[in-house]
């Protein structure tokens, strides 16, 4: 995937846990939830463009438990910090759905 809206979209979707909406007035937008659980809409940040948008990956990454993401602060290039956080948490979630079919299965005698 290229840097650009579509790869932006998928991090605040897949990574910052954001909803996204597109606005004909604003652009691209991201919902968060403040303290009493009320939308805030806030532009899209360019997370696979700018390194400062990038640096925010990265802090959330650490906030879920991602340790590695902190060998990821010396990157300077915003679309491979977003691609290796987005395979990261993907791994994450095929490893966790393979747990999960397993605890379905029974033994049936």
């Amino acid at each position: 995937m290229k840097a650009g809206r579509e790869f932006n979209i998928r991090v605040a979707e897949e990574i910052m846990g954001c909803d996204v909406i597109e606005d004909e007035i604003f652009g691209d937008l991201e919902r968060h939830m403040d303290k009493d659980g009320k939308s805030v809409y806030l532009p899209l940040p360019p997370y696979s463009e700018e390194i400062s948008a990038a640096q925010r990956v990265i802090v959330k990454m650490l906030s879920l438990g991602h340790d590695e993401a902190e060998y990821w602060k010396d990157e300077t290039r915003a679309e491979v910090i977003c691609k290796v956080a987005l395979s990261v948490i993907q791994k994450k979630r095929k490893e966790m759905d393979k747990r999960e079919k397993k605890a379905k299965l029974q033994v049936v005698r």
